[in-house]
């Protein structure tokens, strides 16, 4: 793994088994995306919920050049999967789609940048002082 890549665990002791899940999906991210330079995820596990059962909280933050990528998950206990390695696979999933439609998005707005005339350059005017 050559990018940046820290696991942040707040109110919880350290998982190994997700931190490797973790870093198997960030492998997975930077085979198919060039070009990131860090990934940072945050995990915790809020004290105060409603729900009876471990309800945990993660964000994902991806760095490219020119461009952050935020992917957060808080889980309720309605309609969520209880597995916390699936719902690390689909906001990692979610993080890839992502980064696929940035990476389009800007090389559609580079090649629309070099097919527009460049604008012509304004001379100083006379006794203008740098």
């Amino acid at each position: 793994m050559s990018l940046n890549f820290e696991v942040i665990f707040k109110n919880m002791p350290e998982v190994k088994s997700i931190r490797r899940h973790l870093e198997k999906e960030v492998e997975v991210l930077e085979k198919n995306f060039d070009g990131i330079e860090s990934c940072r995820v945050y995990f915790d596990l809020p004290y105060h919920h409603r729900y009876p059962g471990n309800i945990y909280y993660f964000k994902i933050e991806v760095n490219v050049p020119g461009y952050e990528l935020k992917v957060e998950r808080c889980p309720s206990a309605e309609g969520s999967s209880a597995d916390i390695f699936a719902l690390i696979h689909e906001a990692f999933d979610e993080t890839l789609k992502k980064l696929e439609s940035s990476k389009i998005a800007r090389k559609k707005m580079n090649e629309a940048e070099r097919s527009r005339p460049p604008e012509p350059r304004s001379r100083p005017e006379a006794g203008a002082s740098f």
